[in-house]
């Protein structure tokens, strides 16, 4: 009797022939048995995360939050105070702050409450990773492919930030789910979860839109073998269901700001960052050192409005970009292709591209991540190519996650690329990655031919992920250092900027907050020695002439401080806080009038600048100008009662009382 051929493509194995009752038996098994070990391996994903979280709690890295979640968090804490409408167009994608502000409503702000829902939501991700591996595979693949998510170093990573990736995974994986099921049962309750889940990632990052035509045109064409007013009707349903998600933000949107915009309004600063003369495929602010989220909106609106001579609308500070970026392309096509290639490449390199945060110095904290950080990207990668020829009879069927799988890498190259930004391909590879190492077995049956073919696709896809593709330096020690000096904790940000400096030493940035969290300790000396270096790397570095300049005024160098403070003026003439500084120095060398005048250019640079008013104010008490020093007081009295200190605001009517007296005195 002719043996039956078995096809990897198959969802289980066919029957043997020659014993049905034990193939029934090892058919029921494999059927009751799946479940269970997927359960199992979330449980284990779990664990993992939790351990994880343990290993971080008491590192500088969870004390702290820095970029954009720290920007995420303070939405959050607005939405769960009672802002739920906001006041503006939504600038970054709204989904994860919502997400926050609900664990904040129900826990209060702990963030380590959202970091224990967000692990159990990457548990769940590695059950739907393995339900779509069923679907679109088999049962094998479906366990195999879930295991490698729970292992796989940046989702353990990524889980615990407080970031949005968490729910990147867990919707892109749903819909994965959902067009397995549709596939399998033309289900309309699976569209509508495909639509529902699809408009949610959109909400979250932004490029998901991408997926949209796409699904729309597999509706069309897979389906042939119905009527096109089904298949029409089936594509009026997902877009239904994306749409009754969609359009309550238009809504809101144009309620608060007057544009109907179906997210937010970053695509033209975004698409400008990744497409323009010097961009290096990775993150660069617009205005350097401006790279934390509350520069990003302002930075945009100011430098667009500056260009085009009137006031913009967010809508049109968009298209101002995206025009920017578009004019690049023209003028400068084959730059850009080259660009477009460099970022293709850091898209699929093994290496994950650094933003705010790095997974390699977190794992310096974490024996998870470190003894599990031979899993890459390019690891899985590889395997999945591999996979991809293996699988290449079953093509049909998984044509949807090709299509899916490009889309969402050109569109991420066509911006710019981050690790966090490039996750959403994770399960694209792991499914095909799975399909790889299920196969192991079956190898033997392929023929030598095959066998090279196998090993060629491999070894290149290896090499083409292993070439090195410079992007930005890892400055997660620099960022979590600056935001603990912020917060006036030197003890803890010192051994961290002495890392970063100690990672980039030709970098000023580091000797500056290095010279910052000294100064904060009284290491005056020291601290100075590190701005001069800051100084010394970059002669236009204006934050380490100010600070150089405030150290020696503390110092009682008065002399050497004058000519700090004048350089960071030239360097920057409309720095309000400088001119303070300045007007300081010169009030303690004796020098009340010229004093007066630098504080007075301070109130005009910054109206709402506290120091600046109060300052003036003793100067002119210094120089018998009592009724100018009345005005200022009063406005700064204005600005105190606006911050609601009403001791401070108490002492400066004092002043005012005792000013109205010097000149009742004076006019006896």
């Amino acid at each position: 009797m002719r043996k039956q051929k078995h096809h990897h493509g198959s969802r289980q194995n066919l029957p043997s022939q020659k014993d049905p009752v034990s193939s029934l038996r090892h058919a029921w098994n494999v059927a009751n048995r799946w479940p269970i070990l997927l359960f199992a391996v979330a449980g284990f994903a779990l664990l993992l995360r939790l351990v994880y979280l343990k290993e971080m709690s008491g590192t500088p890295f969870f004390a702290v939050l820095i970029g954009d979640g720290k920007a995420y968090d303070e939405w959050a804490q607005r939405i769960a105070g009672g802002q739920w409408i906001g006041s503006e167009v939504f600038y970054q994608t709204p989904l994860y702050p919502y997400f926050l502000a609900a664990v904040f409503k129900l826990a209060g702000h702990r963030l380590i409450v959202a970091r224990l829902v967000q692990v159990t939501i990457g548990a769940l991700s590695c059950v739907l990773v393995g339900l779509a591996g069923k679907r679109f595979f088999n049962q094998k693949v479906a366990v195999i492919a879930a295991l490698l998510l729970a292992i796989y170093p940046p989702a353990i990573f990524f889980d615990g930030l407080i970031q949005k990736s968490v729910l990147d995974l867990f919707l892109i994986t749903l819909i994965l789910v959902a067009i397995g099921e549709f596939c399998e049962r033309q289900r309309l309750k699976w569209l509508i979860v495909m639509g529902l889940a699809l408009a949610a990632f959109t909400l979250n990052r932004e490029n998901a839109r991408i997926l949209y035509p796409i699904l729309v045109v597999w509706i069309l064409i897979y389906f042939r073998p119905e009527s096109l007013a089904k298949r029409a009707s089936w594509a009026v349903a997902l877009t239904l269901s994306m749409a009754a998600v969609l359009a309550p933000v238009a809504i809101r949107n144009y309620y608060v700001g007057g544009e109907f915009l179906v997210s937010t309004s970053q695509l033209g600063p975004n698409l400008y960052i990744g497409n323009h003369a010097g961009a290096r495929g990775s993150y660069e602010p617009l205005v350097p050192g401006h790279g934390n989220a509350e520069f990003e909106r302002n930075d945009a609106k100011q430098l667009a409005e500056r260009a085009i001579g009137k006031p913009l609308s967010p809508s049109q500070v968009s298209d101002y970009w995206v025009g920017r970026s578009i004019e690049y392309m023209r003028s400068q096509p084959g730059s850009w292709l080259r660009l477009l290639g460099r970022k293709l490449l850091l898209a699929i390199n093994a290496k994950e591209a650094v933003d705010t945060e790095s997974i390699e110095a977190y794992s310096e904290y974490s024996f998870v991540l470190r003894s599990l950080r031979w899993m890459n990207f390019g690891v899985l990668l590889t395997l999945a190519a591999i996979g991809v020829w293996l699988m290449r009879d079953a093509a049909r069927r998984v044509f949807i996650l090709y299509l899916m799988f490009a889309a969402m890498v050109l569109s991420t190259a066509l911006f710019f690329v981050v690790a966090r930004y490039r996750y959403p391909l994770v399960p694209f590879v792991v499914l095909f990655a799975a399909s790889a190492i299920s196969f192991t077995p079956n190898f033997r049956r392929l023929s030598r031919a095959q066998i090279v073919v196998a090993a060629v696709v491999g070894i290149g896809c290896a090499i083409l992920v292993s070439l090195p593709v410079k992007a930005l330096g890892d400055e997660t020690f620099l960022n979590v250092g600056e935001e603990l000096v912020r917060l006036n904790q030197p003890a803890q940000a010192l051994p961290l900027l002495r890392r970063a400096v100690s990672i980039a030493p030709i970098s000023p940035a580091p000797h500056y907050n290095l010279g910052l969290a000294l100064r904060q300790t009284g290491n005056r000396e020291t601290s100075l020695n590190e701005f001069n270096e800051a100084i010394r790397l970059n002669p236009n570095y204006f934050e380490a002439h100010a600070a150089k300049a405030l150290t020696l005024a503390d110092s009682g160098r008065q002399t050497e401080a004058l000519v700090e403070f004048r350089e960071a003026l030239r360097l920057r003439p409309d720095s309000a806080t400088t001119h303070v500084g300045l007007a300081d120095s010169l009030v303690n060398m004796g020098d009340n009038s010229d004093a007066i005048v630098e504080y007075q250019k301070a109130t005009e640079l910054a109206p709402e600048l506290f120091e600046a008013h109060y300052r003036l104010a003793q100067a002119y008490v210094r120089t018998n100008q009592f009724a100018q020093a009345i005005d200022s007081l009063q406005k700064a009295l204005a600005i105190a009662n606006a911050q609601g200190k009403n001791e401070l605001a108490r002492q400066i009517q004092n002043g005012i009382e005792m000013c109205r007296a010097r000149m009742r005195e004076e006019n006896r």
